[in-house]
């Protein structure tokens, strides 16, 4: 198991969480209100939603469009095909259909499944037959 690489991967997916964390506090700046004690919320009806669904959207359209996200460009490390061909739009959503389950809801599981696959896959990587290689080689 090469740890570096997977210390790569983890640190790339925190850089990532602290990006759209900035995107969605940007979002809820703009379009959302304040509360009784002044914190900013979305306080309509679709609100959690939004966020799902535009956290979501800087996965997608980065690895869509550049087979990586910003975090996954700053360690230099790429999603690609299994056999080696293009991202397809299917491909890209099938792989990130799954985030939020992995992540809030199953994070052991997860976890476990990357640690443990021959191609250190998430489960939506199993999915969507992609593989996050190094972009070096």
């Amino acid at each position: 198991m090469d740890h570096k690489f997977l210390f790569r991967r983890v640190a790339a997916y925190f850089i990532d969480l602290i990006l759209i964390c900035i995107l969605l506090a940007v979002y809820v700046y703009f379009f959302g209100g304040r509360s009784s004690s002044g914190q900013l919320i979305l306080d309509h009806t679709y609100g959690r939603l939004e966020m799902i669904l535009l956290a979501h959207l800087y996965y997608i359209v980065q690895e869509y469009f550049f087979q990586q996200t910003i975090g996954k460009r700053f360690f230099q490390l790429k999603v690609q095909k299994i056999n080696g061909g293009p991202l397809s739009l299917k491909d890209v959503l099938l792989r990130n259909l799954l985030n939020t389950v992995e992540l809030f809801l199953l994070p052991i599981i997860a976890f476990l499944v990357v640690f443990l696959s021959k191609n250190h896959q998430r489960i939506g990587d199993l999915l969507a037959q992609t593989i996050v290689t190094d972009n070096n080689t």
